[in-house]
């Protein structure tokens, strides 16, 4: 019955969409995501000429709680930022030059220190594959601002086929209409999640692009991104970013953290 149910709505929602005209939208979901998605934008100088170097002091504070114990750790140092001409994404490097840690942590010093590192440099290929999802405007807000939501290819295609879509899996409408669909029912929030990489996202986006929130959701939990603008020569520019992360990993039980980092002094050639 559960089943027959959700086919139906399936089809509903294709046919309603179909029939009735939408809210008119300063931006298509594919105009917002061409900007958003544009080489530079997951990059703390977003629309600087390519190719460029970019320098500033950082400081951060890192609250980690695994099991009800918290531990705090506060570091400063040197973060560089560069881009080529042809490449795809920015690439960055962190330099530590000063860690204050829990006297617990002490003698592990060196070992986050440079897996600290190793991530900031990872950044941009760490980043959520935003190709691999469907995604949709749900809302719109004051300031040209937007609200997405994206559900896995994978799982949009499942979906149409497990529920027998009236349309084609390549028509992109559809494959978007289903989205919405499997995201804002509460009734498949639950169906849709899926261990591995995040099953959906979720971003605030601004008409020129620039993205100030991104959630990426997964089986054990999420992770949220908060990213704070200024301006620099009159281009927007990364001030602070606040990350956080909660949920039940699996080996390690429940977790929430969250890592402030401050930028400031910059230099940009």
């Amino acid at each position: 019955m559960w089943r027959l149910g959700s086919r139906t709505v399936l089809a509903g929602v294709v046919v309603l969409a179909t029939a009735v005209p939408t809210h008119a939208q300063v931006l298509s979901v594919d105009e917002l995501l061409a900007r958003a998605l544009a080489p530079q934008r997951f990059a703390l100088a977003p629309r600087h000429k390519i190719p460029y170097e970019l320098t500033a002091d950082f400081s951060a504070t890192l609250f980690l709680q695994v099991h009800g114990a918290l531990v705090t750790a506060d570091a400063a140092g040197l973060f560089r930022e560069w881009q080529r001409t042809g490449e795809r994404t920015a690439q960055h490097r962190v330099t530590i030059e000063h860690l204050s840690l829990p006297l617990l942590l002490r003698p592990f010093a060196g070992f986050l220190r440079r897996e600290v590192e190793a991530r900031v440099a990872r950044l941009s290929s760490d980043s959520p594959d935003f190709h691999a999802h469907d995604f949709v405007i749900v809302d719109t807000q004051p300031g040209d601002v937007y609200i997405v939501a994206g559900v896995h290819r994978a799982i949009v295609s499942e979906a149409m086929d497990r529920f027998k879509s009236p349309a084609g899996k390549n028509d992109p409408a559809t494959r978007r209409l289903v989205a919405r669909w499997l995201y804002s029912s509460p009734l498949m929030r639950t169906w849709i999640m899926r261990p591995g990489p995040p099953y959906a996202l979720a971003a605030t986006v601004d008409g020129a692009g620039l993205v100030h929130a991104l959630t990426a959701f997964y089986d054990w939990g999420q992770t949220s991104t908060k990213i704070t603008y200024g301006l620099l020569n009159g281009e927007p520019i990364w001030t602070r970013v606040v990350a956080e992360i909660a949920g039940e990993i699996p080996d390690v039980g429940s977790v929430h953290g969250q890592l402030s980092l401050r930028f400031a002094h910059y230099s940009l050639d």
